[in-house]
């Protein structure tokens, strides 16, 4: 089957390599408008079925040739392009899997459209969103009702260095649009919206993370649109950091520095944002900082009348045989193995497919067991309240 994959940087670049050395998959087509990246990813492949393809994914039509005569395609790309990614796939029949969970509502609003189509979408299914929902899925079929959720998700260095104890290993406007971006979380049984950076909390992880703070950020997703939120007390996605990262944070943010209304210096306007990234950039963007994944989801309610909490713990290094981020590894890889299950027909249905609904039944199993080869490991325990 021919697959193409939309974005060549870190996260579709691993996808794409995954994806390539799969045998389920006869062709894989990498388009982006950065040329640099495309010969990167062409270069880096070792298997003669890789062919990149420049393109503007602001072009609509440009994404319906691309995308009609591939079986599936997966969108690495900005969330700007989201929703005419998604778009592009009903219009071609194309099936689709979404690393962007924004615009949740908008695009389970397209149910009805790409089943007429025969079109499957799975949209948010990366890290987080996408393995933080599957897991949260997964908790509230093995208990009887849920009172709380909340998945802590985070990349971070293995050796945290000033100024912000934190490395940008993707994007510097997603990593920033997250700290200012209103939030939804679910309290007393409904979605409401809260600030990003609420709700801090520090817990403990498995060395060499020890103390790590975490505070709420809008990646819940499809999560308040599909569960039953009947007594969910609390649901929530939270972004973890090493501690103190939140208050620096909210401290550049008081200072306007997140602003981006221009503003008159010397006679010159200038976009606060703008400065920070120019700032910040060279100084916490890339490199060749080694990462560290780390998710918890624990979900909390009763079973057959007794108290129970479902834990999930991943803790996922940089890869030094292949120089490959953790952080690409856990967003590519439950990716790449949805677009297997739908090449196989594990997953026949069609239409929007929330990830914690499509992965809820045997087919988490099947999941848990493509990560795995590939060592990305979940743990499961169950605590008694």
């Amino acid at each position: 089957m021919k697959v193409v994959v939309l974005g060549a940087g870190m996260m579709g670049s691993a996808v794409a390599a995954d994806l390539a050395a799969s045998e389920e998959v006869s062709a894989v087509i990498v388009a982006d408008i950065n040329e640099e990246n495309l010969r990167a990813c062409a270069d880096a492949d070792a298997t003669g079925k890789l062919e990149v393809q420049s393109l503007d994914a602001g072009d609509t039509k440009a994404l319906v040739t691309i995308m009609e005569d591939a079986f599936a395609g997966i969108s690495a790309l900005a969330h700007v392009f989201s929703m005419g990614v998604v778009g592009a796939a009903i219009e071609t029949g194309t099936h689709l899997v979404d690393l962007v969970g924004s615009q949740p509502e908008a695009k389970l609003a397209l149910d009805e459209k790409a089943r007429r189509s025969g079109s499957a979408i799975i949209p948010g299914f990366g890290l987080a969103p996408g393995l933080t929902n599957v897991l949260v899925g997964r908790g509230f079929t093995l208990l009887d009702s849920v009172d709380t959720a909340v998945a802590k998700v985070g990349g971070i260095p293995q050796d945290p260095e000033p100024p912000l104890q934190y490395r940008v290993l993707y994007s510097m406007e997603s990593t920033f649009n997250q700290y200012v971006r209103r939030s939804l979380i679910v309290r007393d049984g409904e979605p409401v919206w809260v600030d990003a950076l609420s709700d801090l909390e520090v817990d403990r992880y498995a060395d060499p993370m020890g103390e790590c703070e975490s505070f709420v950020t809008d990646g819940l997703s499809t999560l308040p649109f599909t569960m039953d939120l009947e007594g969910v007390k609390y649901m929530a996605e939270k972004t973890l950091r090493y501690p103190g990262h939140a208050a620096k944070i909210q401290t550049l943010i008081d200072c306007g520095l997140f602003e981006t209304d221009p503003v008159i210096v010397q006679g010159q306007s200038v976009v606060p944002r703008t400065v920070l990234d120019a700032l910040l950039a060279p100084r916490i963007m890339g490199g060749d900082s080694k990462d560290v994944s780390v998710l918890r989801a624990e979900i909390s309610g009763t079973s057959g009348g007794t108290r129970a909490t479902h834990r999930f713990d991943l803790v996922d290094f940089y890869d030094e045989s292949r120089n490959m981020t953790s952080m690409a590894r856990t967003t590519a890889f439950p990716c790449a193995a949805a677009v297997r299950m739908l090449i196989r027909g594990d997953i026949p249905e069609r239409g929007v497919l929330a990830p914690e609904l499509v992965f809820s039944d045997h087919r988490y199993d099947i999941l848990m067991q493509e990560i795995g080869s590939r060592g990305v490991v979940i743990e499961h325990q169950v605590l008694n309240d």
